[in-house]
């Protein structure tokens, strides 16, 4: 029993040390909970709970959303919603939760093509068509993997990249979801997985270093991760110890490219 608990007096104390050292650097690579209270508490969030060191007692403790009015992770702050919420087609709606929304001003839509020229207008989608923006000269510009580079649908910016076979069965070029522009880039990949009787969506995480893209898998990923940030040993001992995990991807990127 003795035995256990220096190992988990040991964890704990790793946790802390890290914990402050991040805070001290830079807390841009945390997230964050704000309570009815006014208290800030920074750390990282694991399945809708912070995992974080109160600023009162400096005690590592794992905070739920009971008494929080606002929230932030991966950089989109979130706010306690009343159910009487009226929607408004200017601004763009991002959900934490059925209780947490993030409400921003929708910025135009636009298509970017090979000679970086940026189109802008409103964005159409269409069942049986491609996507493609209408300018507000009713000029009708089609979304195509030949010309275009990168375009932005509701805020969000999807960049042309090509898969090779070493994370798809076939090499083709697809539109990725952005996440983080910088030293290094992640995007979202979202892919229909087909089983018998079901099909549903999947999402995988990609990161582009050095113009080259790495898939980050669901399992073992944090191998994957050692591996690719290898140079950055700070970030590293962070992964190792589970400080970040793979739902804080969008940190440990952020913190790579930020030291």
């Amino acid at each position: 029993m003795r035995i256990l608990f220096n190992i988990k007096h040991t964890t704990l104390l790793l946790f802390v040390l890290f914990f402050n050292s991040i805070e001290a650097q830079n807390t841009a690579v945390l997230d964050y909970t704000i309570t009815n209270t006014n208290d800030t508490i920074y750390g990282t969030f694991k399945q809708e709970k912070l995992v974080g060191i109160h600023p009162k007692n400096k005690q590592i403790t794992i905070h739920s959303l009971e008494n929080v009015s606002t929230l932030r992770q991966n950089d989109v702050v979130y706010k306690r919603i009343s159910s009487k919420l009226k929607k408004d087609k200017s601004v763009v709606y991002t959900k934490f939760n059925s209780e947490f929304i993030s409400i921003e001003p929708k910025q135009p839509d636009f298509i970017k093509n090979r000679n970086l020229d940026s189109v802008f207008g409103r964005l159409k989608k269409s069942i049986f068509r491609s996507k493609s923006l209408e300018t507000k000269d009713r000029i009708q510009v089609k979304i195509d993997k030949r010309s275009t580079t990168s375009y932005k649908d509701n805020n969000v910016i999807y960049d042309l990249k090509t898969i090779d076979t070493t994370i798809l069965s076939v090499e083709k070029k697809v539109f990725l979801k952005r996440l983080i522009k910088g030293k290094v880039n992640l995007y979202e990949y979202r892919i229909l997985r087909s089983e018998v009787g079901n099909v549903s969506p999947e999402t995988f995480y990609i990161v582009e270093k050095n113009n080259q893209l790495f898939l980050i898998p669901n399992s073992n990923y944090k191998q994957h991760l050692i591996d690719l940030f290898i140079e950055n040993t700070p970030l590293v001992d962070l992964i190792d110890d589970e400080f970040y995990r793979l739902e804080n991807l969008y940190l440990i990127v952020k913190y790579y490219n930020t030291n």
